[in-house]
């Protein structure tokens, strides 16, 4: 599309919610807006919230677990073979 008929089609779009909301009552325009920035700062706190406590608890699981150290009793001829015996797809 080319830059006239984009800012045609901006500006039609403009005019029709002009219309559509000097249909509202100044009053209930007002109170929508309200409610809205209301419920996006809630959601924005709800979110932030949500995200420390999964932080702080995965925080905690990762504490609790502990790595033990494996011990191998395989010398390193043993293991060269389990390699060779599986060939890992290769002949």
């Amino acid at each position: 599309m080319s830059d006239k008929s984009i800012k045609k089609a901006i500006q039609r779009a403009d005019q029709k919610l002009k219309a559509g909301c000097e249909r509202i009552p100044k009053k209930t325009r007002i109170i929508l807006i309200i409610l809205f920035l209301i419920s996006c700062g809630l959601f924005s706190l709800y979110q932030t919230i949500s995200s420390l406590s999964q932080m702080k608890s995965s925080d905690k699981a990762n504490i609790q677990t502990k790595e033990l150290p494996v011990q191998s009793e395989q010398t390193e001829q043993e293991s060269m073979y389990e390699q060779n015996s599986y060939n890992y797809g290769t002949e």
